[in-house]
């Protein structure tokens, strides 16, 4: 309705209340409007093109179809889109427990330029703020909350992944489970140790195929494409497997989930506040001392505190894309003509990176291996319980001049 059009004082009075909304959004949820504008011109694409609306009707009875067909114990194995989560979870440190309290989670969603972000504030943040409303007294708050902490009450993993990919598949960010779901935190060492079973994310397949590694003090998944020989640069240690979800209709699905901590993807470890102000992202200003007192923050001022933590995860989902980005397109477009990187999937480091551009600077593997004076001998030795007949060594006369440098640097002449 134009304002044009207004005859009565009902339709005057929605008519302001709709406008007041439009511009709250407009201001404290740019991400919110954005994507509601991108489903409206989807919407109004298909209303031009319905024959394309029923191909993609029928393309949805088909996979229904499917699953509801399939055995039982098989999974639909993901091919659609790959999507991106960033993760990130605030929380109050518990003097009298010595352990962190853990208020919310948040996640932002990317799919191909789409996307989305969300909070879930947990029973203790809850109880906290129950308590100081009601003024309970502190010891009785810290009775309570150990109890809550005994009974447990941080999410699950498993879950909150599944949770956000069921999200998006119902907002239309893809038709197919995603074949691979990159999961981004800046230091995730301290954000998955928020999570209900920290020491166990990844480890329930075979091989440990999705589970994490110490990587420069923080964590990730690194045994897919981390390569800790030259030789083996570019190509995995051994295959990323699926992991297996289930949906609200207990129907199996699988995707790929890789770990990748964007502080170790960031220049000289850069903070998260700087990555943001390089993205021009301004992250939520708090009072001096207040980043220790997020639970009077929650229970005081609940608005800033949920612009403060989502724009968290939404600068670590922005550098994590763009970093993607410029390792997998752009990097390629710096390089001379007939010479690219290569990679399949973003390093879990920049060093890697580094160790990939320089291998692909040099031509071939075999130029790199003449730059680094080594040589392929016929040596059998065993590597991750498999035998190769052949092991890249260096020349004769630089092993002299690289073993002087071991006794020069361990103290011997």
């Amino acid at each position: 309705m134009q304002r044009a059009e207004i005859t009565t004082q009902f339709q005057l009075n929605k008519y302001t209340d709709n406008e007041i909304r439009e511009t709250l959004i407009a201001t404290y949820c740019p991400a919110y409007a954005k994507q509601r504008d991108s489903e409206l011109t989807e919407f109004q694409a298909m209303m031009r093109d319905p024959k394309r609306s029923n191909q993609s009707v029928e393309g949805e009875l088909a996979e229904f179809i499917e699953t509801r067909t399939m055995a039982p114990w098989l999974a639909r194995k993901g091919k659609g889109s790959n999507c991106s989560i960033a993760m990130d979870s605030e929380w109050v440190f518990n003097k009298q427990e010595n352990c962190n309290d853990i208020l919310c989670y948040t996640y932002s969603v990317g799919v191909d330029g789409k996307g989305f972000n969300g909070i879930i504030h947990t029973e203790m943040a809850k109880l906290i703020k129950r308590c100081r409303d009601s003024g309970v007294p502190k010891e009785e708050e810290m009775r309570l909350r150990k109890q809550l902490a005994s009974k447990g009450y941080k999410l699950s993993f498993e879950e909150f992944i599944r949770d956000i990919l069921i999200e998006a598949k119902s907002r239309g960010l893809f038709s197919n489970w995603p074949e691979h779901t990159t999961v981004f935190a800046h230091f995730m060492r301290a954000d998955i140790a928020s999570f209900n079973e920290f020491w166990n994310i990844g480890r329930s397949n075979k091989n440990h195929k999705s589970s994490l590694e110490v990587v420069q003090n923080t964590v990730c998944s690194v045994g897919a494409d981390y390569g800790l020989k030259i030789d083996t640069t570019g190509r995995g240690r051994y295959k990323l497997e699926n992991s297996r979800f289930f949906d609200k209709s207990n129907n199996a699905f699988e995707t790929k989930l890789i770990f990748r901590d964007t502080c170790l993807l960031s220049p000289n470890k850069a903070r998260l506040d700087d990555l943001g102000a390089m993205l021009g992202y301004e992250k939520e200003t708090l009072p001096p001392g207040m980043i220790e007192r997020m639970d009077e923050l929650y229970c005081n001022d609940i608005a800033t505190f949920n612009r403060y933590a989502l724009r968290d995860s939404d600068i670590a989902l922005a550098y994590g894309l763009a970093i993607e980005s410029f390792a997998l397109k752009g990097i390629n477009r710096d390089l001379p003509d007939g010479v690219e990187l290569g990679l399949k999937r973003l390093p879990a480091t920049l060093g890697n990176m580094a160790v990939s551009l320089f291998k692909a600077t040099c031509g071939s593997t075999a130029e790199m291996n003449k730059f680094l004076g080594l040589e392929t001998r016929k040596v059998q030795y065993k590597d991750w319980q498999y035998q190769y007949p052949y092991r890249y060594m260096p020349y004769s006369c630089t092993r002299v001049y690289q073993s002087a440098g071991n006794f020069k640097f361990y103290g011997r002449r």
